[in-house]
């Protein structure tokens, strides 16, 4: 027996065998508990107070969760240590020394689009994903490891900072931004929708069956919209 139920935090109707079910995702789960720690004034993990003036300039912010100095000094190690781990395995994937010169100093080794576009998939998607998706797609050939010398010299060759943005497929690794796996792209009634914000507005590009669908149409919105060399396509 399944239940039609509106998720507390985002209000989207969702579909679960849980009839004490209250949220749609554990994103949502997470967000709310982080609502409630803000309005209390409480830190999200350790639920220590934390300092009122602290608080008052977080408001001005619009933060919605909040960490004390210990809490976000041990995320902040956490997801560092967490990075270094996956650089480590990614150097050992493709040969631990540079692919034109044979420079092996892990220190001065970059990840290098073989196609170019990697500043720009690096900041639309995050370390975090973006390392997982070099990881999975070892011996594509759509990535290499260079020398920091070696990278610059490529790019200036290659002439890659004015080529023109090319979109980045996340494929099945999850956005950052939405549950659904794609920015711009949010459950609606049993579909999927496309929105992206413009000058302080949000713009609609409608629903679609499923949220690749939508996704193409947020891709659209986006090019005509902010051009080329938007860095938050699909």
């Amino acid at each position: 027996m399944t239940y039609q139920k509106n998720c507390q935090f985002c209000n989207d109707k969702f579909t679960c065998k849980n009839k004490y079910a209250k949220f749609c995702s554990h994103s949502c789960v997470v967000k709310s508990r982080g609502r409630a720690t803000f309005e209390a004034g409480i830190c999200y993990k350790c639920n220590s107070p934390l300092p009122k003036e602290w608080l008052d300039k977080i408001k001005e912010r619009n933060i919605k969760t909040l960490l004390c100095e210990g809490c976000r000094k041990i995320t902040n190690e956490r997801v560092k240590n967490g990075h270094a781990k996956q650089r480590g395995e990614i150097i050992s994937l493709y040969g631990a020394k540079c692919q034109r010169c044979g420079f092996n100093d892990k220190r001065a080794l970059h990840i290098d689009h073989v196609n170019g576009g990697g500043t720009r998939e690096l900041r639309a998607i995050g370390t975090g994903i973006f390392n997982r998706k070099v990881i999975e797609e070892c011996g594509n050939g759509e990535y290499q490891l260079l020398c920091a010398n070696c990278n610059f010299i490529k790019a200036h060759e290659n002439n890659e900072k004015a080529k023109p943005h090319v979109w980045v497929d996340l494929g099945n690794l999850p956005s950052k931004k939405t549950i659904s796996g794609w920015r711009g792209v949010r459950p609606e009634r049993g579909k999927w929708r496309a929105a992206i914000k413009h000058k302080g507005k949000v713009r609609f590009g409608g629903t679609y069956p499923s949220p690749r669908e939508a996704a193409l149409a947020y891709n659209e919105m986006a090019m005509k919209l902010f051009g080329s060399s938007f860095l938050y396509f699909n």
